[in-house]
C-alpha cells in the first residue's frame, strides 16, 4: 500500500461524507466504492478499519486480500471492517483519485487527491508490493509473451522485487516467477532468486544491479531450477526434463557450494564440457546427483 508520510491533522469532530458500494467499473474487480456526493481536494473520505494484527498474526493470515500494513508490527485486516476495503486499485493510474493517509502510525484514512464528482468510483494506488503475491501482471508491470516467458511493460529498478517464484501461500500457477525463462548456455540473465527473510519457504525474483528496461524479457540463471539445502544437498525446485541445461560449472551457483557427497554412482546430471545437464527426468524435490 502506498501511504503519504506527511503529517495528518484530524478535524474535530471527525465526520465523513457518504459513500456507496456498487459493482466496480473495472471488469472482474467485484465491488467498488463510490462517492455519494461531490468531494473536495484533500477531503478525508473514510477510515480503513478492521481487526488489528501484529506481524506474527498477519504472517499466518490465510486470506490477505484486505490486509493493509501500517507499520512492521501493525496491520489492519479489512475483511472484518467497514466498506473502505472495497476501494480498488486501477492499472490506469490516470484514474487514481485518492490516497491512503496514516495517522500517528495507528490509523489509516482515504483522502481525495482532487475534486471528485458524485457517483464517481474511488481509486487508490495500493503500491506494487501489494500485488507481489498475486498473478495480477498489469499491476506488476509485466506481461506473458505469446510464445511463453515474462516481459516488462515498464522499467524495473535495480534490486527491485519482481514477483514470487515459490511460496506455500500461493499455488504454483499463480507464482509469476515460475513462468520466467531460464538462461541457456552462454546466455546472460537479468533476474535472480532470493529467499524471503520474512516468510518461510518463500522465494522471490529480484532484479540485478543494472535494472531492466521496458519491453525486456526476464531471464533467470539456469541453476534457478535447483536449490541448496542446509545439509549441503542440491534438490530440484521443480520437475527437470532430460537434457535440460542446469548451469555452467565455472559460474557461481549452488553447485559450487555442494557437498562432495553428491559424487554418487546413481547420477542424474552429467557434465558436458563446462555445462551441467540433466541426464534423465528429475522430479521436484529430488536430490541432484553428479
Amino acid at each position: 500500500m502506498e501511504f503519504s508520510e506527511e503529517s495528518l491533522v484530524l478535524p474535530s469532530p471527525l465526520e465523513f461524507p457518504p459513500t456507496i458500494t456498487l459493482k466496480s467499473t473495472i471488469e472482474g474487480a467485484g465491488q467498488g466504492l463510490f462517492a455519494a456526493e461531490n468531494l473536495a481536494p484533500n477531503q478525508l473520505i473514510i477510515e480503513y478499519t478492521g481487526k488489528i494484527l501484529n506481524y506474527r498474526q498477519a504472517k499466518i493470515l490465510a486470506d490477505r486480500t484486505y490486509l493493509k500494513s501500517v507499520t512492521f508490527n501493525r496491520h489492519i485486516d479489512g475483511s472484518t471492517g467497514g466498506p473502505a476495503k472495497f476501494v480498488n486499485d486501477c492499472a490506469d493510474k490516470t484514474r487514481i483519485n485518492c490516497r491512503f493517509r496514516k495517522w500517528k502510525k495507528k490509523r489509516v484514512f482515504l483522502q481525495a487527491l482532487r475534486a471528485i464528482s458524485q457517483g464517481e468510483e474511488l481509486f487508490v494506488d495500493y503500491g506494487r508490493s501489494h500485488w507481489l503475491f498475486s498473478d495480477a501482471l498489469e499491476f506488476l508491470g509485466l506481461r506473458y509473451g505469446e510464445q511463453g516467458g515474462v516481459f516488462t511493460t515498464k522499467k524495473l529498478d535495480a534490486n527491485q522485487v519482481v514477483s514470487v517464484f515459490e511460496s506455500p501461500a500461493l499455488d504454483p500457477p499463480k507464482c509469476v516467477g515460475r513462468q520466467i525463462r531460464v538462461a541457456g548456455p552462454g546466455e546472460d540473465f537479468n533476474v535472480v532468486l532470493h529467499d524471503n527473510p520474512f516468510m518461510e519457504a518463500t522465494t522471490m525474483v529480484n532484479v540485478l544491479d543494472e535494472g531492466i528496461s521496458v519491453h525486456s524479457e526476464l531471464v533467470l540463471p539456469a541453476w534457478s531450477a535447483v536449490r541448496l539445502t542446509k545439509a549441503g544437498d542440491i534438490v530440484a525446485r521443480q520437475d527437470i526434463a532430460p537434457g535440460q541445461f542446469l548451469g555452467d560449472i565455472q559460474e557461481p551457483s549452488p553447485f559450487a557450494s555442494a557437498s562432495l557427497s553428491l559424487l554418487k554412482a546413481t547420477a542424474n546430471i552429467s557434465v558436458e564440457g563446462l555445462a551441467l545437464v540433466a541426464s534423465r527426468a528429475i522430479l521436484q524435490g529430488s536430490e541432484l546427483i553428479i
